[in-house]
C-alpha cells in the first residue's frame, strides 16, 4: 500500500535488555504474548520512538516474540529507532512508491551495532518477481544465538570471594594494561562470547557495590549502569528476586548457592516449673474450676435434702481433692447421687492422672536445651549477636 494509506496503531509498548543480570521477569502480559507476531503500523516517528522507548521500558517483545513494523522509507535508519529494535527481534517492512510501481523491502538491524549503522537488507518484494531474499539469512532470523557482527561489549563486575580482579597486559597494545577477573562466573563468560561471538572488556562500577534502589526509584551500582545501559552486560551473581526482576533481565541461571545461618545452642536447663507442662493451661483451669464448682453444687444439693454441718462439707471437698491425688477415700451416710458424683469425678481423675504422668515422663527423659533465635528478625533486634559471614 502506499505510505498515504498507513495508519497510524499502537501496541502495549514493552522493553527487551540483554544483560547477565538478575531475573527474568514473568508478567502476565509476557505469558500470555509468549511466541507470538505483533505488528505496528505507523508512519509517525513520534509514536514509533515512543512505542519504542515503552518497548524497552516494559520489557515485553523478548527474542521469542516478533515484531513486525510496517511504515514508508523516510524512516528508515532512524537512529533512535535502530538503536532500540537491535535488542528485539524485529523487522521493519519499508513500502516504496517508484512511479506506479510498488516495492516492499525488509530490513532488520544486528545486536550491539554501532551507533547510526545501516540496516541489513533481508529481503524485497514487487508483484513482479514477490518475495526474494537478499542476504543468506531468513526473515526472522535468529539473530541472538550467534552475533554475525561479532560485536564488541562492555561488562561490569565487582570483586567477591574467589572472584579477583587483576591487571594484566594487553596483547593489543604492549605497555596498557587492562582488567581481568579470574572465577568460574569468569569463565562462563567466555564461553558464552565464544560461542556467541563477541568480544569484551570488564570495567567496575565507581561506586563499587552492586546496586541498591535509591527512594526516586535509581539503581547504584552494577544494576544501575546496566539499566541506564552504560554497560551491556552486568556479571554477577546476583539473587533472584522481584525487585530486581523489573530493573534488569537474566540469562538462566549458572549458579545455585545456599545459605544459613548458625548459632550456638544453649545449656541443658532444668525448668522449677516443668512439673505443670504435662498438661495445658486450659486443663489446669477445668480442674481448679471442677474443684470449686463441684463442692459448691453438692453443698446446695444436700442443703435440700439435709442440713450438713461445715464439717461435712469440708469432707466432700477434702474427697474430691484426694481422688485426683490418688488417695482413698471414705464415703459413709451419703446420698446415692453423691456416690454418683464421686465415681464419675474418679473416673475424670483417672484419665488425668495417667495422662499426667505420661507426659511427665516423655518431658523427664529428653533434656530441654533453649534456643534463644527462632527468627531473623530476632537476629537483627538483638545487637549483641555477632554475625560472621564465610564463603566455601
Amino acid at each position: 500500500m502506499p505510505p498515504s494509506t498507513i495508519e497510524r496503531g499502537g501496541v502495549v509498548p514493552v522493553k527487551s535488555r540483554c544483560a547477565v543480570c538478575p531475573g527474568v521477569q514473568s508478567a502476565p502480559v509476557r505469558q500470555v504474548s509468549w511466541c507470538v507476531t505483533v505488528v505496528v503500523v505507523s508512519d509517525d516517528l513520534a509514536f514509533l520512538a515512543a512505542f519504542a522507548q515503552w518497548s524497552l521500558k516494559g520489557r515485553l517483545l523478548v527474542s521469542s516474540t516478533r515484531l513486525l513494523v510496517l511504515t514508508d522509507d523516510s524512516l528508515l535508519n532512524h537512529p533512535t529507532l535502530s538503536g532500540i529494535y537491535s535488542k528485539m527481534n524485529a523487522m521493519l517492512l519499508v513500502v516504496k512508491n517508484l512511479n506506479e510501481l510498488q516495492e516492499c523491502s525488509v530490513y532488520m538491524q544486528q545486536p550491539y551495532s554501532p551507533q547510526r549503522a545501516l540496516m541489513l537488507k533481508v529481503a524485497s518484494w514487487t508483484p513482479r518477481r514477490g518475495l526474494t531474499l537478499t542476504s543468506s539469512l531468513q526473515l526472522f532470523p535468529d539473530k541472538f544465538s550467534r552475533l554475525s557482527n561479532g560485536p564488541h561489549l562492555v561488562v561490569a563486575s565487582e570483586t567477591y570471594p574467589t572472584h579477583d580482579p587483576v591487571m594484566v597486559d594487553d596483547p593489543k597494545t604492549p605497555g596498557r594494561k587492562v582488567l581481568r577477573f579470574f572465577s568460574a562466573l569468569a569463565k562462563v563468560l567466555q564461553l558464552l562470547a565464544d560461542t556467541t561471538n563477541f568480544t569484551y572488556t570488564y570495567v567496575r562500577p565507581h561506586d563499587g557495590i552492586w546496586g541498591t534502589q535509591q527512594s526516586d526509584g535509581s539503581w547504584t551500582g552494577m544494576v544501575g549502569i546496566v539499566r541506564r545501559e552504560e554497560v551491556e552486560i552486568g556479571l554477577g551473581p546476583f539473587p533472584l528476586n522481584n525487585l530486581l526482576n523489573e530493573a534488569v533481565d537474566a540469562t538462566w541461571p549458572v549458579t545455585i548457592e545456599y545459605g544459613r545461618l548458625l548459632g550456638g545452642r544453649g545449656q541443658p536447663e532444668v525448668d522449677p516449673w516443668g512439673f505443670l507442662f504435662p498438661l495445658e493451661p486450659l486443663v489446669w483451669a477445668a480442674i481448679l474450676a471442677a474443684l470449686l464448682v463441684l463442692p459448691l453444687a453438692m453443698c446446695l444439693m444436700s442443703s435440700c435434702f439435709s442440713l450438713k454441718t461445715p464439717a461435712e462439707w469440708m469432707d466432700d471437698t477434702f474427697n474430691l481433692v484426694s481422688l485426683i491425688s490418688n488417695q482413698g477415700i471414705m464415703v459413709q451416710n451419703n446420698w446415692w447421687w453423691e456416690r454418683v458424683v464421686m465415681a464419675v469425678w474418679g473416673l475424670v481423675t483417672v484419665v488425668l492422672t495417667q495422662s499426667y504422668a505420661g507426659n511427665l515422663m516423655a518431658l523427664l527423659a529428653v533434656r530441654h536445651i533453649p534456643q534463644p533465635i527462632q527468627s531473623l528478625e530476632e537476629i537483627v533486634n538483638d545487637h549483641s549477636v555477632a554475625l560472621l559471614v564465610s564463603h566455601v
